[in-house]
């Protein structure tokens, strides 16, 4: 696993030579945490992170757990914000990190997991996705091929494309399940996702139902919540 660098920030701002590096696993969060308190202890902190997706969820939860405050910031945002910058390393991208968190300390907006429900549907959708985008690449590239003047050549390739398609839209069956196992697993969401799905006419849109279905609705829902 590849580690991972970060900045930490005090009510002053770090010199550049003050930083170490942790693994972006419990075991790394942990030395992070420690490294941290012998420097400065657990109040006044602030730990501003890089949006990665995925790679940055288990360090958000570590963080919540530890009633931390913290904040996730685009890259671009962050570069927008700090101008040009010559050097572009890790070491860099920290230090530019803790710079605009103390710039902007008092404006900063502070990070907060969603619910865990919220969380399942969000990496369902996402898995989803890409199940559905992998099965149009199939389809287009098969469909290609079709045309191909060689068609005991081609025909075994599409046949093979065909049968990887249905596995992917069994898939995104199987997907579909779990959304709704999960959407019931918490009143409030269940509730929520029951209006998205509700007639489409209370909603002056007759498209939620006959070609949203199930993944509009959800992705709604969580947009909303």
């Amino acid at each position: 696993m590849q580690p991972c660098t970060f900045q930490r920030l005090i009510p002053r701002f770090i010199a550049p030579a003050t930083r170490q590096q942790f693994e972006n696993r419990p075991s790394g969060f942990r030395k992070l945490l420690a490294w941290v308190y012998q420097r400065s202890g657990p109040t006044g902190l602030l730990f501003c992170l890089e949006h990665t997706g995925i790679y940055a969820l288990p360090l958000c939860c570590f963080f919540t757990q530890h009633k931390l405050s913290y904040s996730l910031q685009s890259a671009l945002h962050v570069k927008r914000s700090m101008g040009i910058q010559r050097a572009k390393n890790d070491k860099a991208d920290a230090v530019m990190l803790a710079r605009f968190a103390y710039l902007y300390r008092d404006v900063i907006k502070l990070s907060q997991l969603p619910s865990k429900t919220l969380l399942k549907i969000q990496h369902l959708l996402a898995y989803r996705q890409r199940l559905i985008k992998n099965k149009v690449a199939l389809e287009v590239a098969a469909n290609e091929l079709a045309s191909f003047v060689d068609k005991e050549f081609n025909t075994s390739i599409i046949r093979d494309s065909q049968k990887h398609v249905s596995q992917l839209m069994a898939s995104v069956r199987l997907v579909d399940k779990q959304l709704l196992a999960v959407i019931a697993e918490d009143p409030v969401v269940q509730k929520t996702y029951q209006l998205a799905t509700a007639p489409a006419a209370r909603f002056g849109n007759r498209y939620w139902l006959t070609n949203g279905g199930l993944f509009i609705s959800a992705y709604a829902l969580f947009q909303e919540l």
